[in-house]
């Protein structure tokens, strides 16, 4: 006596997928391509955060070197009610860099891990040398992520960080 096993018998006949192997596919394939889609907007929204540190940070580089080379001194001001940069001129103020309305600027006191908030806008001096006076404020990105810029007095130095804190 031959052992078939049960299904074995049914199947011979059958070519093809069934209805419900299909509909497992389906579902599978849509829940990957779900994860993908969030994957994605996440990275895009990192990427735009990005942006505006590398930029920040290179209005700053650029005003040192700005001082550097006319050799004289060069004024900047951080607006944080406007989440702007300003070159102050002679009588005037010209704008630099606008963040867009989700992102904000915060003075930060130099000195301490403590964040406090100082006044609602900073003036920073570049000096021909590529000396500054040194500032320390943050980038806030619409998640809450903190970038720290912090300005070397000495070297003139424009550093930028990831903060582990998270609003």
């Amino acid at each position: 006596m031959e052992v078939i096993p049960l299904f074995i018998g049914l199947r011979r006949g059958v070519n093809g997928f069934t209805l419900l192997e299909l509909l497992i596919v389906l579902a599978l394939i849509g829940i990957a391509s779900g994860f993908a889609v969030a994957s994605v907007d996440k990275l895009a929204m990192r990427m735009d955060e990005r942006r505006w540190q590398d930029r920040t940070r290179q209005t700053l580089q650029a005003m040192r070197n700005k001082a550097m080379r006319t050799g004289a001194t060069v004024a900047a001001e951080v607006v944080v009610d406007a989440a702007e940069i300003r070159q102050l001129n002679d009588g005037g103020r010209e704008l630099l860099l606008k963040l867009p309305t989700n992102f904000k600027y915060e003075l930060v006191s130099a000195s301490g891990d403590t964040k406090v908030a100082l006044e609602r806008k900073a003036v920073i001096y570049f000096f021909a040398d590529g000396a500054m006076d040194g500032q320390a404020f943050d980038l806030i990105s619409p998640q809450g992520r903190r970038y720290e810029l912090k300005l070397a007095k000495h070297t003139g130095q424009v550093r930028g960080r990831l903060s582990d804190a998270v609003l």
